[in-house]
């Protein structure tokens, strides 16, 4: 799996996918190319796959929730002209600290000037009051809603362009329409939105967690001269979203991309393939971590992509090794489904699947062998002194920097292994991943961004 990206990259250079626009103009590749890599590379689809056009709908019925996303989508363009903030945030509060939901990578930033701007929050609805936002009182704002409206004309001569492109390249038949439907909609929609937040006022600066559906808010705010930010949310280097070949890390007109790149620490800075114009890093106190000294216990870390091949090495390992404790912690997009994991492993005594039980610190102490594929927590082990083991699945030239550190096994024997001989190791010393936050630093560097259009 490791040169698929290679091959990716060789598609998009020598079939000049950047090149490609549409009717309007609008260079598209850029656009879609992070979810047409998904689904080439097989991964578990996310929510922004669905097709609008539910078989379970009736016209009538899609047409009255347009008028409603309509209405919603109207009420916060007029909230957020009526405050005119300096600055609009993005966020995505999904963990749980202290009782609530938290977003570890921006509310420190908002909360430093809250008071002269909005934020926008896609995950935690208990956030935003939609009786406050009709008020024009203080509150959080959904997220642009996307409306089905009448179907893309250009998105059949996309779609044959692009399934020609990757059936040319890699041996898959795949069926990416409403893939590439769905991300068109979703920057048209957010495209128009912002063109005309920006017709009625201008902020100074826009800061991003971007999951890759903001190319519309950037090249809006691109058009409108207003400076984008975005942050580094996680120890995913090799992402797609945040990789281009070297061909295309320089500026061109189909690349849609923030102005400031901020990152979680210096390290992230060197090796950078994400080609924006100012990287600079501010750190993070959420993911920092000083090293921890822990129990000869086992820690699993799932995602959505490995969580099936995973269980099933949990089961394995728990077999061999019955006197440690094997903690499986689920990834944030699977805690609703924890009760069903929790009974998946019901039989096994030696095995506990934990969500936000406990923070880093608490885990480390728990666990001195910690397992994962790819995963931030995977660095943030790193960083706490732990041994650390990839297990052999997928594309591990996303975590290619961090492989001299790590051990790679490819099954549960091998594994057992591995943890027997690792008190007579010496470790490779890591650098840095995430350094404690300055806020001096972001506050100079948003003043000096808001300065240059």
């Amino acid at each position: 799996m490791q040169a698929s990206h290679n091959i990716f990259f060789e598609m998009e250079e020598q079939e000049e996918l950047f090149d490609l626009q549409l009717a309007d103009g609008t260079y598209y590749w850029d656009i879609i190319r992070r979810d047409v890599f998904a689904v080439v590379m097989n991964y578990p689809p996310k929510d922004r796959h669905v097709n609008f056009y539910s078989k379970n709908r009736s016209m009538i019925e899609n047409k009255i929730r347009d008028l409603v996303k309509a209405g919603i989508n109207e009420i916060s363009l007029r909230y957020q002209i009526l405050h005119k903030p300096d600055y609009i945030f993005t966020t995505f509060q999904r963990p749980v600290k202290g009782g609530r939901n938290v977003d570890y990578i921006s509310d420190h930033l908002y909360d430093l000037v809250s008071e002269k701007s909005i934020c926008i929050e896609h995950i935690n609805q208990s956030s935003i009051c939609y009786r406050d936002i009709f008020l024009g009182r203080k509150t959080r704002l959904p997220p642009v809603y996307i409306r089905v409206g009448n179907k893309d004309t250009e998105v059949a001569d996309i779609d044959k362009v692009i399934t020609n492109a990757a059936s040319k390249y890699f041996d898959v038949s795949i069926n990416i329409y409403d893939v590439i439907h769905n991300s068109i909609r979703v920057f048209k929609e957010k495209r128009n939105y912002y063109r005309r937040l920006f017709s009625k006022f201008l902020p100074k600066v826009i800061i991003c967690d971007n999951d890759a559906t903001y190319k519309g808010l950037y090249f809006a705010a691109r058009e409108a001269q207003i400076p984008t930010i975005e942050l580094q949310h996680g120890a995913s280097p090799g992402s797609i979203m945040w990789t281009y070949s070297e061909k295309y890390r320089k500026p061109h007109p189909g690349i849609i991309l923030p102005d400031v790149y901020l990152t979680l620490a210096d390290c992230w800075n060197s090796d950078n393939e994400y080609p924006t114009t100012r990287t600079y890093s501010i750190g993070n106190d959420n993911l920092y971590q000083i090293p921890v000294a822990g129990e000869n216990n086992i820690l699993i870390i799932s995602n959505l992509a490995t969580h099936k091949e995973l269980v099933a090495f949990a089961f394995e390992l728990a077999d061999l090794i019955k006197k440690k404790k094997i903690y499986y912690k689920i990834h944030p997009e699977q805690h609703d489904y924890k009760a069903e994991i929790v009974d998946v492993f019901s039989q096994y005594s030696n095995i506990e699947v934990i969500s936000d039980e406990m923070n880093y610190a608490e885990l480390f102490k728990n666990c001195n062998h910690v397992v994962g594929v790819r995963s931030t927590l995977i660095y943030i082990a790193l960083q706490a002194g732990k041994n650390v083991y990839i297990y052999k699945r997928h594309n591990y030239n996303w975590d290619k920097n961090i492989l001299k550190y790590v051990a790679l096994f490819k099954d549960a024997m091998e594994f057992k292994k591995l943890i027997e001989d690792a008190a007579c190791k010496v470790p490779n010393i890591p650098p840095v991943f995430f350094q404690k936050f300055d806020p001096k630093k972001f506050m100079q560097i948003l003043n000096n961004t808001s300065s240059f259009k």
